[in-house]
């Protein structure tokens, strides 16, 4: 019985090897195309400035992008608005009004709920450089709350909850360029997870992820006696 068992336990490891083999040989056949126009002289989209390209997937077929479009504000005044379009699996669609933030924005990022339900948060130079949270109600974006900080907002990271509510992660300059705030939307207000995370040293990046349990992790870059170095923290709820 003993060998007859570990004999079909071979079997079965080799048959799942192979197996594994193939689909990874099968991907690594595949080549990448472009999701939408193959032609160069049709991009994805226009009068883009490409530097702040954020990326969600919608749990479906789909996924949403975020970038910087050129906007004329005055015949002599341009800025660098928010816009967002969605990949349906055939597709592109611009999701509300293209260049859709007050003004000129930074450090955008995308999160996508179940629904799917997108939201985003950028820097807006309209308001100080704070940070604003926007979701699309189906017709439009509409502001989640006031802005998350109360002055400027640096390296914004935005992600959703298993209850869907959406967890914010930014560098609060406001205090120092060394502290991290993250922060909640309880359907109210926004309410911050913790006491501020304080480093030594000015943050240069960083990252946000959502546990299994609902709690939030970030993963910070920042330098240490002049070595860029990264640590991460999580939330334990307590």
């Amino acid at each position: 019985r003993f060998i007859i068992m570990s004999m079909r336990k071979g079997i079965l490891r080799m048959a799942s090897l192979l197996a594994a083999i193939f689909v990874t040989a099968t991907l690594n056949a595949q080549p990448w195309t472009p999701a939408g126009p193959d032609d160069g002289n049709q991009p994805l989209v226009y009068n883009n400035n490409s530097v702040g390209l954020s990326m969600a997937s919608d749990r479906g077929k789909g996924f949403y992008i975020m970038y910087r479009e050129y906007v004329w504000s005055s015949p002599t005044a341009v800025e660098q608005r928010a816009s967002v379009r969605r990949w349906n699996g055939t597709t592109w669609s611009a999701i509300g009004a293209p260049g859709f933030s007050a003004g000129t924005v930074d450090y955008m990022h995308i999160a996508v709920a179940p629904g799917p339900v997108p939201y985003v948060i950028y820097q807006d130079h309209t308001i100080g450089q704070a940070a604003v949270v926007k979701t699309f109600n189906g017709t439009s974006w509409v502001s989640v709350g006031s802005p998350v900080s109360s002055a400027r907002a640096l390296h914004c990271r935005i992600a959703t909850d298993n209850t869907g509510a959406p967890v914010v992660a930014y560098v609060d300059d406001a205090i120092a360029p060394n502290i991290v705030a993250v922060k909640r939307w309880n359907g109210t207000s926004w309410q911050a997870i913790g006491t501020n995370i304080a480093l030594t040293s000015n943050i240069q990046d960083l990252r946000l992820a959502i546990g299994s349990t609902g709690l939030p992790q970030v993963l910070i870059q920042h330098s240490v006696a002049g070595v860029p170095s990264a640590e991460a923290f999580r939330y334990t709820g307590t």
